[in-house]
């Protein structure tokens, strides 16, 4: 379980921390909680609590954002937190954040399609190790499976968007070429309401998505870290 948007001190905090959270329960609700790992077998789950990351997308390169002070310190924050962990991740493991690190979302306003999070991608975009196989995430309503190019200068490991149950589904962008300046290889984008399970087969893991009625939607391979998914209808 990861918090996010919703679990915010100001919304759905003292649920998630009664019921859904790890550890104990705070006296003061912490608009980050502290960043941890988890383990299953050799494979290990980073969990980041990004309630705080604020709802912020790049709509062109050209786009030169100022952070508020409050984005600074959500921004330093979870980068200290990481960092201090760094040396603790298993070999292989999948960062577990509610807001994507590479995901694109059609802007309800403008209808502009931006990349989704500057705020989380400048936190940790850059100190990610090969450790990371895969990062994977809800917030946007859609399902979202994104591989950048091996060849980019900086690496960013696959990003998953599984936010395809429980709200409205959001408008549908075309699969991008690139975000932010890094090349995509391959992308899927669906808009369908459905839930995701994955497998294990040795080296391989293989993931399926479902629609609500159970019928197959698409179908995932994760080879190290490398994602490939395909639509199955």
């Amino acid at each position: 379980m990861a918090r996010g948007n919703h679990e915010s001190c100001e919304r759905g905090a003292d649920g998630w921390f009664r019921f859904l959270y790890h550890a104990g329960l705070d006296a003061k609700c912490p608009e980050t909680s502290p960043l941890f790992i988890a383990g299953a077998g050799d494979l290990g789950f980073v969990v980041l609590d990004s309630a705080a990351v604020a709802d912020t997308r790049i709509i062109d390169d050209d786009d030169d954002e100022t952070q508020s002070p409050q984005a600074t310190g959500v921004v330093e924050n979870l980068r200290s937190q990481y960092l201090a962990v760094a040396p603790s991740i298993p070999k292989s493991a999948w960062l577990i954040t509610h807001v994507p690190l590479g995901g694109i979302r059609v802007d309800k306003a403008t209808n502009e399609v931006g990349v989704d999070n500057p705020d989380l991608d400048r936190a940790i975009g850059d100190i990610l190790g090969p450790d990371i196989a895969l990062v994977i995430s809800g917030h946007i309503h859609l399902f979202e499976a994104i591989t950048f190019s091996e060849t980019n200068m900086r690496r960013h490991p696959p990003q998953l968007v599984v936010g395809t149950g429980g709200n409205h589904l959001a408008e549908q962008p075309k699969p991008p070429t690139e975000l932010d300046g890094n090349p995509v290889a391959r992308a899927l984008i669906l808009k369908k309401f459905g839930y995701m399970l994955w497998d294990r087969d040795g080296a391989l893991w293989n993931g399926k998505l479902f629609d609500k009625e159970g019928a197959l939607l698409a179908q995932c391979a994760l080879t190290e870290t490398y994602l490939t998914c395909a639509d199955k209808q």
